[in-house]
């Protein structure tokens, strides 16, 4: 039951959507953008925004995935 609750809580809070996002990208044929996958996945722009938090990141980390 606790499982259970811990699941329904995560639903409730969001906190799988970065999860969600990820695999989302990984399937894409290519890369999207916030607004393409905000239409793909059928949740407001803001919500997908809000799991591509570029502050996760340390700075060498984000020139590290630069081209």
């Amino acid at each position: 039951m606790g499982q259970f609750f811990g699941w329904l809580s995560d639903q409730m809070t969001g906190t799988d959507d970065p999860l969600t996002v990820l695999a989302a990208l990984m399937y894409a044929a290519r890369p999207l953008t916030a607004g393409e996958l905000a239409t793909a996945l059928g949740w407001p722009r803001e919500r997908v925004a809000a799991c591509l938090d570029l502050d996760r990141l340390t700075p060498a980390q984000r020139a590290a995935l630069r081209p």
